[in-house]
């Protein structure tokens, strides 16, 4: 099992990524260029995700479902947690 840490630091700087509004800069013809497509979800996309809290729900504990939510320091960038919640904090 990894180490729990920052799974959301490789996409600092990224623009909100939608399925209808493509803002990251990965590039795969059969998504229309866009993670949004590929994850089933919304997220600050780089070249797809690190972390994905917006991803579809799939069954908790489920792995290889790159769509579902995910958090690759907590186990694997495959393995779908069941649910999760972003808490914000002033610094």
């Amino acid at each position: 099992m990894k180490l729990r840490g920052d799974s959301l630091d490789y996409h600092n700087g990224q623009a909100f990524t939608t399925k209808d509004k493509d803002n990251d800069p990965w590039k795969a013809s059969s998504y229309n260029n866009n993670c949004g497509i590929f994850r089933q979800g919304a997220w600050w996309y780089k070249t797809c995700a690190y972390s994905n809290l917006n991803g579809l729900y799939i069954e908790g504990g489920q792995e290889n479902n790159i769509k579902g939510i995910v958090w690759d320091r907590w186990k694997a960038s495959q393995y779908s947690m069941k649910s999760s919640s972003m808490m914000i904090r002033r610094m």
